[in-house]
Parts: C-alpha cells; sequence; structure tokens
C-alpha cells in the first residue's frame, strides 16, 4: 500500500471538454490525448491523501527525487537568498548555460548574494521520442562535474510530474506546482510545453503566449517572481 485517498469523490471523465479546454485540440494523434482517450469512464479525487511510504522507483536515480520540503530545506542550509527554477524535458545546450548563468548575475545585480538554481527536469512520462530521464540526468549531473555548471549554485532534483504538451495552459502548473519547493524566481522562455500540431505542418501554440500568460498571472504564484528571456543564438561568423 503507497497511499491512502480519505472521503474519495468521483466525477464523470469528460474527456471531450476537458482535453479541447487543456489543449485547444481534439486530435488523438495529439500523445497526451491519446493517453487519455484510454482512461476509464470516471476521475477520482479526495479530501485528504496521505502517503504510508516513500514512493522510489529503484532505477539508480531516487537520490535526485527529493520532495519539496527536502528542497527547501537544502536551499536553507546553503544559505540561498533566492531560488530559481528551470523546468527542463531536455538535455541542456549551451544556450540554456548561458541563460542560467545570465539570471544568476542579474539577481546578483538585483541585490541577492546566494541565488541558487533549481535545475528541475521532468521525470515522469513522455513522448516516445523524447530523451530517456536516465540520459538526461547523466548529461545534468556531467555538466554539474566538470564545472560547466558551478555545482555549489546548483540543485539538481527531479520533479515527477508528467509532461502533457498543453502550451501555455502547461506553463502555469510548471510554476505554480513548484512554490512549495521554497523558490522565489521562475524562469520562462520561448515556446514552454509547446509542441508541433498534430494534424497542420505547424505549431499547435505560438511560441510566446506561455511566457506572456505567466507574466499576466504572477500574482496567483505566492510572490515567486517571473523571470521571462527571450532567445540565445550561436553567431557562426564570430563563433
Amino acid at each position: 500500500m503507497l497511499a491512502v485517498i480519505e472521503e474519495p469523490e468521483f466525477f464523470d471523465n469528460r474527456k471531450e471538454e476537458i482535453t479541447t479546454k487543456t489543449f485547444g485540440t481534439r486530435s488523438v494523434n495529439h500523445p497526451k490525448i491519446a493517453r487519455m482517450e484510454k482512461q476509464g469512464e470516471f476521475l477520482i479525487s479526495g479530501k485528504k491523501m496521505r502517503f504510508c511510504q516513500r514512493i522510489k522507483y529503484d532505477d539508480g536515480l531516487d537520490k535526485y527525487r527529493l520532495l519539496p520540503a527536502e528542497i527547501k530545506k537544502i536551499a536553507e542550509e546553503r544559505g540561498a537568498d533566492a531560488v530559481y527554477a528551470f523546468q527542463v524535458r531536455n538535455p541542456l545546450h549551451n544556450g540554456h548555460c548561458l541563460l542560467l548563468k545570465d539570471t544568476r548575475e542579474q539577481l546578483i545585480k538585483q541585490g541577492f548574494k546566494n541565488p541558487l538554481l533549481l535545475l528541475h527536469p521532468l521525470g515522469g512520462w513522455m513522448k516516445d521520442d523524447d530523451v530517456p530521464l536516465d540520459y538526461r540526468m547523466r548529461q545534468h549531473q556531467a555538466l554539474l562535474d566538470d564545472g560547466t555548471l558551478n555545482p555549489d549554485h546548483v540543485i539538481l532534483a527531479i520533479w515527477p510530474s508528467p509532461m502533457f504538451y498543453s502550451g501555455p495552459n502547461e506553463v502555469l502548473w510548471h510554476a505554480s506546482s513548484r512554490v512549495n519547493a521554497g523558490i522565489t524566481h521562475f524562469i520562462t522562455g520561448r515556446d514552454p510545453a509547446g509542441m508541433a500540431h498534430p494534424e497542420k505542418d505547424e505549431d499547435l501554440y505560438d511560441h510566446w503566449h506561455g511566457q506572456r500568460l505567466l507574466v499576466s498571472q504572477q500574482s496567483l504564484l505566492n510572490g515567486v517572481q517571473i523571470v521571462p528571456f527571450k532567445v540565445a543564438a550561436y553567431n557562426g561568423k564570430t563563433k
């Protein structure tokens, strides 16, 4: 037994309403909608859930699966006066690393003495052509081990949520679900949680709507500040 839902409530699984509001499409070619179509006819919730034991995967990555309270405690023990979170579902490239270092510099210019990065890669279900979690975690750890990212400035942990690929709607979840981990800032950029249109030769979501939505709804995030960024590009001429 892993957990108990007390006073459970049951709801009709209104798949058409849920998927169209969440994704802006009804196409079963969308990978998450295809999964949701296989669900049963009812959803279950409850007034209280309690865990009977800690969830373990025994895949060599459990040391990274930190509870929100544990992340908050680590930040406090390391004397952080700001914690800025970065949601990522892919390996980090040079543009990401530049962004993460620049964010720390910007926070220091604002007066913070010891801002820490919460590098929080997504660890739940993803579509088949995304890079598997174990490869991504090895890549992230390698960047800390070789000093590309200073390990003294980073908390590396797995965020257990599945990916929805629902663009702007999902960005709100990415930010709000991390508030209890003690974050003070959340980075958002271009086309977060986006994907190609399942029926047309175009992107499903506008690349900047997620960022605009999150900035406009910042007041819902219990004081967490949104750190928007544009695009880091490689100049082939100057290298």
